[in-house]
């Protein structure tokens, strides 16, 4: 035979949820809260990226140590992001930087323009460092 439990704290569930007290408590919680706040949606587009071997490492590096950091599962997306809203403050900055000779030729992606696609990136991120100095003075 079932017992009646004479409790609040020991009743199911679904008891929780028919009780009226508990229903009108819950309500009143609710009204006190700060209002939410106003979230704008955001539209994410689908980028394609090329990345040889040792970008994708340091990618690979920097989303793992972003992980780790933060105790997440974050994905690369969200490390590229990140690293977009660190250099945002000097993008500014670029266009009144003077482009060293190396970042003034783009050269093809092909296998056989290694060299002159890595003198090329190396350039842009020194372009990048110092958009960066200067903007931070």
């Amino acid at each position: 035979m079932a017992r009646l439990r004479s409790t609040a704290e020991n009743r199911s569930a679904v008891g929780r949820l028919l009780d009226s007290d508990a229903f009108a408590a819950a309500a009143q919680t609710s009204r006190d809260a700060p209002a939410e706040t106003v979230r704008v949606a955001t539209r994410f587009r689908k980028r394609q990226v090329i990345l040889d071997d040792s970008a994708t490492d340091r990618l690979e590096r920097l989303t793992d140590g972003l992980r780790r950091a933060t105790g997440t599962r974050l994905t690369t997306s969200h490390a590229l992001r990140a690293l977009l809203a660190l250099v945002e403050p000097a993008i500014d900055e670029l266009g009144l930087i003077r482009s060293p000779t190396e970042a003034m030729y783009l050269p093809n992606n092909a296998p056989r323009f290694d060299g002159e696609r890595r003198r090329f990136e190396q350039s842009l991120a020194g372009m990048i460092r110092a958009a960066w100095s200067a903007r931070r003075v």
